[in-house]
């Protein structure tokens, strides 16, 4: 399930879950930056950075390369 939202300081919150491991994927865009947290069993396992040009590269390899 995808569900896409701003919170309250105005940030893009894009959000897929997957019930059947119970787990999150959250990607965050803030400022020039795009903050990705993986959350399994409601504890946050992971957090990465990039900057948007980064995560665009890596966007357009999976375009590119399928």
């Amino acid at each position: 399930m995808i569900n896409v939202k701003k919170n309250k300081s105005g940030h893009l919150i894009i959000t897929i879950r997957d019930y059947g491991n119970n787990s999150l994927i959250e990607f965050k865009k803030k400022d020039e930056s795009i903050y990705i947290d993986i959350y399994v069993m409601n504890d946050k396992t992971a957090r990465f950075k990039m900057s948007k040009e980064i995560f665009s590269k890596v966007y357009n390899e999976f375009e590119n390369n399928t």
